[in-house]
């Protein structure tokens, strides 16, 4: 990998757009590295690049697409992952990826510091003009040992208001007040936990976007996000031969939904949690464009 005065030399070349963050293979102790490596290389206007990794693994595809550079696969043809590899690609291999890269937020650098064993809380995003969608990533700097709770609040992320925070691992949705905390816990062998984070609009409507992604709310799917005054309008790229696709959300009432540019196969909406899910079914096998509204009934 490089070293900082290998990125700082990079400074002289305008063509630069990736940097390696760490050494060989994204393992699981290579989280740390690239999470804290990321922040220079951004400010010196790349991106972190991550090595190959197995698409099986999905902790490391997962990692590498918040990432936001390359997202390189290092198996055999006959052992790739179909089902991870379109988590982070359209069908056309396009990556779905945020605008920025994962980076750890402030507190994360005063408990290294200060080696607090806390876990380690990274977030990146995606922007569609005012409009907000936060990804973030909470991991422990040591898998083996330290506190399994991660905590942080929706200001940390630039939320002033009501947000709604989606498990995508559990499929579960939680709507929280201005002053509670997004909290839970890491878990499995590597040790993380992964949560994406909607603001709550006036119509009580927060839409997570294409939950098939990791990056629901990337801009290669989702190119155009607008307020509605009763819910919400997304434009959806839709690739080539892509079959249908869920866009969920949150919502405090139930919710009806209308596209062009494709067919709403099914609309539903959970009472006792709020989430709503929209199944989308293409109009065509070429890629074209998609308008998707969700209202509150």
């Amino acid at each position: 990998m490089a070293y900082p005065l290998h990125m700082l030399q990079g400074v002289k070349y305008a063509n630069l757009t990736t940097i390696r963050a760490a050494g060989d293979g994204l393992e699981r102790p290579k989280w740390t590295q690239l999470a804290f490596n990321a922040r220079l290389i951004h400010e010196l206007g790349a991106w972190p690049a991550t090595d190959v990794m197995p698409s099986g693994d999905t902790a490391a595809m997962l990692f590498a697409v918040l990432s936001g550079g390359p997202v390189g696969v290092g198996d055999a043809f006959e052992k790739l992952d179909r089902a991870n590899i379109f988590k982070v690609a359209l069908a056309d291999g396009d990556l779905v990826k945020p605008d920025e890269p994962l980076m750890p937020l402030s507190a994360s650098y005063l408990s290294q510091a200060q080696r607090t064993g806390a876990p380690i809380v990274a977030a990146t995003f995606s922007r569609h003009g005012s409009h907000q969608t936060a990804y973030v990533l909470a991991f422990a700097d040591d898998p083996s040992k330290g506190s399994t709770d991660f905590y942080l609040a929706p200001g940390d992320l630039g939320f002033n208001g009501p947000t709604a925070v989606f498990d995508p691992f559990s499929d579960t949705v939680a709507a929280l007040g201005a002053g509670e905390r997004i909290t839970g816990k890491l878990g499995g062998p590597d040790a993380y936990a992964y949560r994406i984070v909607e603001p709550i609009s006036a119509s009580g409507i927060a839409v997570f976007g294409d939950i098939g992604k990791f990056v629901s709310m990337g801009r290669k799917r989702v190119t155009g996000y607008q307020e509605l005054p009763h819910g919400a309008r997304l434009n959806i790229a839709i690739a080539a031969n892509e079959t249908d696709i869920t866009v969920a959300g949150y919502a405090r009432s139930d919710v009806k939904s209308h596209a062009e540019g494709a067919v709403v196969a099914s609309t539903e909406w959970n009472h006792e949690t709020g989430m709503f899910e929209v199944k989308l079914r293409p109009l065509s096998g070429t890629a074209h464009q998609a308008v998707l509204d969700v209202v509150a009934k």
